[in-house]
């Protein structure tokens, strides 16, 4: 505790005004995308309805060929990110172990705003906890998929509904949990890029911080992609037969 103080009699009110734009914005703007009880139309809503669909539709294909072969891409690209992930995390420690060379390296330079060693260890920290949190993440996102797999994989090849809709349920349920967690793991991504601003300037970290926000905003609710999803959506299945 005593070490502590020295730190937070160093912060402005730039760093908490930054700060707690992180620490409220992030949980915020994740109930705000992800809770399903705001009928809002968002990105993820879009994507939630398409795993359903493609889940009972997936059950009753036979072969399931190229439904696996989704899965393993989707999982791929949840493994490249926690590979990624590992490597910046041994970074971040290695940095960490420099200590005072590193301290110096980085406020060496002319734009950087001047702080103390316990600071910028404390922000080093915070950062290496949100990739670190990212990691682990991502790696239960890669398992869930590896469950989805699983289930389709388990689902009897019948005539009987309810056996169908009973796995294919299942199945999107667990797609969708992993397509939630990767989420997750990129908006971690996210701050953490906007944490580094925090090296150089409190005032350029607070802009970081509003503008990751703006563009996940963007991104989720406003983007020309969402709108292909949502308009697809809501359309009616485009291989129903038309006429009597």
């Amino acid at each position: 505790m005593n070490a502590a103080l020295p730190i937070i009699h160093e912060l402005s009110i730039y760093d908490y005004i930054g700060l707690g734009m992180l620490i409220l914005g992030w949980p915020i703007y994740d109930h705000f995308a992800d809770s399903r009880k705001l009928d809002i139309p968002d990105f993820t809503r879009a994507a939630v309805k398409f795993r359903h669909e493609w889940m009972h539709r997936a059950v009753r294909r036979d072969p399931r060929i190229a439904d696996t072969q989704i899965i393993a891409i989707l999982t791929r690209n949840v493994g490249f990110f926690a590979s990624t992930t590992v490597l910046i995390l041994a970074g971040m420690v290695t940095l960490l172990g420099a200590g005072e060379r590193a301290h110096s390296v980085t406020y060496s330079l002319p734009f950087v705003t001047q702080t103390s060693l316990a600071l910028w260890q404390a922000k080093m920290l915070i950062v290496t906890a949100l990739f670190a949190y990212a990691f682990f993440t991502l790696t239960w996102s890669l398992r869930q998929w590896n469950y989805c797999a699983i289930v389709l994989a388990a689902t009897p090849f019948t005539d009987d509904d309810a056996v169908l809709d009973d796995y294919g349920g299942r199945a999107a349920r667990l797609a969708n949990l992993a397509g939630g967690h990767f989420n997750k793991a990129l908006r971690a991504y996210y701050y953490a890029l906007a944490l580094i601003a925090w090296f150089v300037d409190p005032a350029l970290f607070i802009s970081a911080t509003a503008l990751v926000l703006w563009v996940q905003f963007r991104r989720d609710f406003r983007s020309n992609t969402f709108k292909v999803l949502d308009a697809a959506r809501t359309a009616p299945d485009a291989r129903e037969p038309k006429g009597p």
